[in-house]
């Protein structure tokens, strides 16, 4: 099925203040794959606001909705390893920044709201969960503006750099 998508260009203390923002108004928490073994380690949001090298990226979800996420796994190289199936599990990716010398490498939230089963029928996610998508992507969409050259959600008079997604 069709994600939805928000893209930003936001430095790491403006990703700081977002989530701030998120973890105040919503009941979420994260998650950053890939795990050793289930259940994953639970935590704020807040915890992921800048990148840090070789990680992937986090997943956020209604606290409420933990146990609906559904986990693949995966032998990676020998190693057992789970990932998050996003068409199944009520989960918002959350796609960091990358701040770098040369400027900042975008950024977004994305979601899946729906799945084809087995038998061919659309499976919708749960409607809390929609909603607070919904939510997500319009504070996000409040907290910065629309670059005039792109589709992308800036603050502070900040550019994305294409050498930053080298």
């Amino acid at each position: 099925m069709m994600g939805r998508q928000v893209n930003f260009c936001l430095s790491n203390g403006d990703q700081e203040a977002l989530l701030n923002l998120l973890v105040k108004k919503l009941d979420i928490a994260a998650i950053l794959p890939p795990f050793i073994s289930l259940p994953p380690r639970v935590s704020s949001p807040l915890d992921y606001s800048a990148w840090k090298s070789g990680e992937h990226d986090p997943h956020i979800f209604l606290r409420n909705d933990a146990d609906s996420i559904v986990y693949r796994e995966i032998n990676v190289l020998g190693e057992r390893k789970f990932f998050i199936d996003q068409f199944k599990s009520p989960v918002i990716e959350f796609d960091r920044c990358i701040t770098r010398s040369t400027g900042i490498r975008p950024g977004r939230f994305y979601y899946i709201p729906s799945d084809i089963d087995t038998a061919g029928y659309k499976i919708e996610k749960n409607e809390a969960f929609i909603r607070t998508a919904q939510k997500v992507f319009a504070m996000t969409k409040n907290f910065a503006h629309r670059d005039a050259t792109s589709i992308t959600l800036v603050r502070r008079q900040r550019r994305c750099s294409r050498k930053a997604m080298e």
